[in-house]
């Protein structure tokens, strides 16, 4: 199994070697949940797209300036939801700017890079591992990142296409999860005008009784941001917020029911760019009888040794693995260093 953070698409090019990529780093890079809410031009045109966004914006970059976690800040916002309604329109406001700038960061993160990225190589190095050495394997991958390069490059490793929400679970040697949601899975939202009324856009979700109506139990693939179906405007984003604490996964019954098993086939485990603080999904490794070799790559050891900790501390790694499991460098360090490949061909087994 590996598992995807915010880490991974922010180191997902080599920048050393891409001047391409390395100009537009500042404005299109994915980014760190510290940068969610920084003042770029594109973010700033999405800020105005939704305005009942713009009073959390300042007191957000306030707080991160003084080094809050994010996570803590948007916490305290989602707790005054309970007494203070309006929040949850501004929550929702926020969850559609998340969708709008990573899903813009992806896309043109991985065309500036021209598709060569450390995704791609990851992907193709467990493949060939698999086709050759382990032929009945399954290769689970578990991606907390909004964004889709990820899913683009396992569609092209692969020659299979992510088009309805079953085929993310639907293949024995393959399956993706994305326990927080996607930037192109969507909420229907039932009884809101068809798409030839006059005036109607993305914002009829922000009006009186609009947020009431979406179905937060079902989800679909969405192409883009407005499709109408079956009676509902696919406008609402299925992504969770990041949350301190957050209990609560975004994505379908059968993809969770899927993730468990696949948990309790897991012999190892990669993560790269993950901090491992997610307790919801951290619960769900409890009720495994034996280990499994542990890779975590954070771009430092410290921040490695970080996550090693945080997994240990929510009862998902006991603490023993053949492996050392804290590695020294970061993403395309694990990947030129040739211990991904070490890892997979004497710890997987």
């Amino acid at each position: 199994m590996v598992i995807l953070g915010a880490g991974a698409s922010y180191d997902s090019v080599d920048l050393t070697l891409d001047p391409i990529a390395s100009a537009v780093r500042h404005e299109k890079r994915p980014p760190l949940a510290k940068e969610l809410f920084q003042p770029r031009h594109s973010f700033a045109e999405v800020v105005a797209r939704y305005p009942d966004m713009a009073p959390l914006v300042t007191p957000l970059r306030r707080a991160i300036g003084k080094g809050d976690q994010l996570e803590q800040v948007l916490h305290t916002f989602e707790a005054e939801a309970a007494t203070y309604p309006t929040r949850t329109r501004q929550l929702l406001a926020i969850q559609c700017y998340l969708r709008d700038i990573i899903g813009d960061c992806g896309t043109q993160w991985a065309t500036a890079a021209s598709g060569v990225t450390h995704y791609a190589e990851l992907a193709d190095e467990l493949e060939r591992w698999r086709s050759i050495n382990r032929a009945g394997a399954a290769i689970y991958y578990v991606n907390f990142n909004y964004d889709v390069m990820f899913d683009d490059v396992l569609a092209r490793t692969y020659r299979r296409q992510f088009e309805h929400m079953a085929d993310y679970i639907a293949y024995n040697d393959l399956q993706l999860f994305k326990p927080h949601g996607s930037v192109n899975w969507g909420h229907p939202v039932w009884d809101t005008p068809s798409p030839g009324s006059a005036g109607v856009t993305g914002q009829h979700l922000f009006r009186a009784g609009g947020i009431r109506k979406i179905a937060y139990n079902e989800f679909a693939l969405v192409t883009n941001h407005n499709i109408w179906t079956e009676g509902a405007y696919m406008i609402a984003p299925a992504l969770a917020v990041p949350i301190q604490g957050k209990a609560a996964f975004e994505f379908p019954q059968p993809h969770k029911q899927a993730l468990v098993k696949a948990i309790a086939n897991t012999t190892a485990v990669i993560t790269i760019g993950w901090r491992g603080v997610e307790q919801h999904f951290l619960e769900l490794w409890k009720g495994r009888s034996t280990g499994f070799n542990l890779a975590c790559v954070s771009g430092q050891e410290e921040a490695s040794r970080e996550t090693v900790v945080n997994l240990q501390k929510g009862g998902m790694f006991n603490g023993t693995s053949a492996w050392p499991p804290a590695f020294a460098g970061g993403f395309g360090d694990f990947l030129a260093s040739g211990d991904l490949r070490r890892f997979v061909r004497g710890y997987v087994t």
